[in-house]
């Protein structure tokens, strides 16, 4: 069976876990171009569906997954997916991205997006096999851990090639930063979906379809993609990523002066423990062999084992530097093996890398300073680096025992319940909209800006304008558009560490390349934001011959702009406004270490730029998206969502 229509199916599947209702929906056509899929058509349906001040861990919430028009289809690295909710970690907009092969099963039964409200009465999962859905009971499975959980769903439903995404003990426990994982380690992590799944005590889906997806031009598209593949094999990034994987940015963000160590009370660490965690050691001691997900050339991801010493016998896959950073450097631990169990322990937990382990760094330094002690930790000690504290913290944050308990709760409601009880932790505390980031931005003003804005909270992988210096992936070309006359010879000429407002220029152009991947749901790692050989012109190229509609740059630049202003809406009717945009205290504060010691970042000249950000944006200088805006984009209708912030 083929489904209705080129790459996209046309249809939105509806689960209601309060009535036990389960309906197909066939969404409108204009949405296809208008949207392109994935993440921005998932902020249109949450802006759409979600009242304002609903309690992300109620039933009134959505939680929305979403493929893209490139899902499942032969391509530079086609499966992604994204999960969507009003985030419990934040308190605004809210969503995460995996690949693995989760994302194109729901294509092959026949969805584009799967929409989720209400609350089970009981723990279920849903079971959706090609156009059979059901919701079935999951009280055995309540409990149990993600790999279990996955085991287990496989032995019932009497398939191994089933797909999964479940959630584990941290997601059950509605920890405000639990995920929802995917092929037992492909883990959507940021901002609590987790714990908007285990609200609604939904444990997992299981996903089986057998449907095969239609392309408008299948010659001209199979030949424009064995040119591509050859070009993505000669980017600049190819050799390292294929390689080394993420791991490789921790000697890149040592050299740069990015590297966070003790929840960023340094910039630098000494020479022999970055060596102790880099790629190199990684793979030296611990890989046994690589892996890719559906369609990827890259195959960045690495499967590992712990031979030796007290960890013996730990094993996973995908630790990447998003793990190695937070479980390392932040906590100044240069044990591979403690990393490895770490990262074992989050993904059958089901728990957000980035955030757990910073969490774990916010509370040693409160260690430190003596505003948590022995008495709060029941005598565990959480001295920097000790290894019997950070794994034991991991087992109370999942099962919200004991002091885990306060620290599940994650920054935003930490900080108001000290302050409660008269304690001020503010300027412990990183963060922008209350999402934290490994990765210390400071000496690069072009970062710290794209942490700033970033529809989600600080988030590097919105953005990341560095890169566009690197390799120039279409952005002179953009830049010209928009600047007739204006000279663009050089990038690697433009000082990130400036005010100058082509930063802001620049971020506009790298989260472009982003929502684009996000909504047609490739991976960024072979588009240009990451030095790839997919810019804007073949994404347009790959949605032509996919879907057979008339598409440029422009009509992608204009639906992702659709998306970044709904997000920002659904944001804004939530109570943000540019005083969130502003990094937190420690981010003002003078470097003390490494190769950019005692550069300040200028307040008066950051908020400078991020006005420069906002006129670009077509805001208004609370950081508003504007109405003539979003009138030019067709989005009449979220103007009136967003009218009690005028």
């Amino acid at each position: 069976m083929v489904v209705d229509g080129f790459g996209w199916t046309g249809k939105l599947l509806r689960v209601d876990l309060t009535t036990g209702t389960i309906e197909t929906q066939v969404y409108p056509e204009e949405w296809k171009v208008k949207f392109l899929g994935g993440r921005n058509l998932n902020a249109r349906l949450l802006l759409d569906e979600v009242p304002p001040a609903v309690d992300p861990l109620g039933p009134e919430n959505r939680l929305i997954i979403g493929t893209g028009l490139m899902t499942g289809i032969l391509g530079p690295a086609p499966a992604r997916f994204t999960v969507t909710a009003k985030s419990p970690l934040t308190g605004i907009y809210g969503d995460a991205n995996a690949g693995g092969d989760f994302g194109p099963e729901i294509k092959y039964a026949g969805y584009d997006h799967i929409v989720i409200s209400g609350r089970a009465a009981n723990p279920v999962y849903l079971w959706i096999d090609n156009d059979t859905v059901e919701l079935r009971d999951a009280c055995s499975l309540w409990g149990k851990t993600v790999f279990e959980t996955d085991r287990l769903l496989k032995k019932e439903l009497k398939d191994p090639y089933v797909k999964t995404l479940v959630i584990g003990p941290a997601g059950e426990k509605m920890v405000r930063f639990a995920c929802v994982i995917a092929n037992l380690y492909r883990a959507a992590g940021r901002c609590g979906m987790g714990a908007v799944m285990g609200s609604k005590n939904l444990k997992a889906i299981a996903v089986r379809g057998s449907h095969s997806l239609k392309v408008a031009y299948p010659r001209e598209f199979i030949a424009y993609m064995e040119g591509l593949f050859h070009d993505i094999y000669r980017a600049s990034n190819y050799q390292a990523y294929s390689t080394l994987g993420t791991p490789c940015l921790i000697r890149i963000k040592h050299l740069r002066g990015e590297m966070g160590v003790r929840n960023k009370q340094l910039n630098a660490w000494e020479a022999d423990k970055v060596e102790a965690i880099s790629a190199e050691s990684f793979l030296r001691y611990l890989v046994v062999k690589s892996k890719a997900c559906f369609s990827c050339p890259i195959h960045c991801s690495h499967g590992y084992v712990v031979r030796e010493g007290p960890y013996a016998g730990t094993y996973g896959e995908g630790m990447e530097w998003a793990v190695i950073g937070p479980f390392g450097n932040e906590l100044d631990n240069p044990r591979l093996d403690v990393i490895a169990k770490c990262h074992e322990l989050i993904s059958q937990y089901g728990l957000d890398s980035i955030s757990t382990g910073l969490m774990i760094a916010l509370a040693m330094e409160l260690f430190q300073e003596g505003i948590l002690t022995l008495k709060d930790t029941e005598g565990l000690n959480l001295d920097w680096g000790n290894e019997e504290g950070i794994i034991k913290l991991i087992h109370l944050i999942a099962r919200r025992e004991g002091l885990g308990d306060l620290l599940a709760e994650g920054k935003r409601i930490l900080t108001k319940k000290f302050a409660d009880a008269g304690i001020d932790i503010s300027r412990f505390i990183q963060h922008v909209k209350w999402l934290d980031e490994p990765t210390d931005p400071r000496s690069d003003v072009a970062r710290t800006l794209n942490y700033a804005v970033s529809t989600r909270g600080a988030d590097h992988l919105r953005g990341r304008p560095s890169y566009a210096t690197w390799v120039d992936g279409g952005f002179k070309r953009y830049l010209e558009k928009r600047y007739p006359g204006e000279n663009f010879a050089d990038l690697s000429t433009i000082d990130l560490r400036s005010y100058n407002p082509i930063v802001a220029d620049l971020l506009i152009y790298m989260e472009t390349i982003c929502s684009a991947a996000d909504a047609l749901e490739i991976c960024k790692f072979t588009t240009s934001w990451l030095a790839g050989a997919v810019d804007l012109a073949t994404m347009a190229k790959l949605a032509f011959l996919v879907s057979g509609k008339e598409f440029d740059e422009e009509t992608i630049i204009s639906a992702v702009d659709r998306g970044w202003q709904i997000e920002r809406a659904f944001s804004v009717r939530e109570g943000i406004n540019g005083d969130a945009d502003l990094p937190s205290a420690r981010f003002f504060e003078p470097i003390n270490s490494g190769p950019h010691k005692g550069w300040q970042l200028d307040r008066k000249r950051f908020e400078e730029l991020l006005q420069s950000y906002y006129e670009k944006r077509n805001w208004d200088q609370r950081g508003i998206p504007q109405w003539a805006k979003l009138i030019n984009l067709g989005l009449e209708d979220v103007v009136g969502k967003m009218v009690k912030n005028f």
